[in-house]
């Protein structure tokens, strides 16, 4: 028999990362959800949930949500979504954005069809472009440099 259930998650506003323990990361209770996310550092701000790469802590602590995401790493993340429609997270280092997602649609997200693009949007900003193609699955991940300095392009 196949039955239709509500299943709750959770993804970060600010980065786009989705909540995962060690047990699961879809829940049938939205309670549960929240309960064991908060458990797990995640911090409810304004009606939007974020990850705890995303929120900085002091000595007392009180939370701070880090800055949004840059415009253009936010654009570069949304084309390849887009384009792939993939699975994409932005990663925050101190001197580099990392654009990184997987999709098994990896005829779509061929090097020579989407770097041209990327190279002339980000300019200075591009460190670097790594795809990893398995064709005999067609799946494919990626991951995209871009300068840590949110400067606007």
């Amino acid at each position: 028999m196949i039955t239709k259930e509500i299943c709750y998650g959770m993804k970060c506003d600010r980065c786009g990362k989705l909540y995962g323990d060690d047990d699961t990361h879809i829940f049938s209770e939205e309670e549960e959800l929240k309960e064991r996310a908060n458990d797990n550092e995640w911090v409810l701000f304004s009606h939007k949930h974020y990850c705890p790469d995303c929120v900085e802590w002091d000595s007392q602590c009180n939370y701070k949500v880090k800055p949004p995401i840059p415009s253009h790493v936010a654009a570069v993340k949304n084309y390849m979504k887009h384009v792939a429609d993939a699975f994409v997270v932005v990663k925050e280092y101190k001197t580099i954005f990392s654009v990184e997602g997987y999709t098994d649609n990896g005829e779509d997200i061929l090097p020579e069809i989407h770097s041209k693009w990327i190279e002339e949007y980000l300019g200075e900003n591009l460190l670097g472009i790594h795809y990893d193609y398995q064709e005999h699955t067609s799946n494919a991940m990626f991951r995209i440099k871009i300068k840590n300095n949110y400067d606007q392009i």
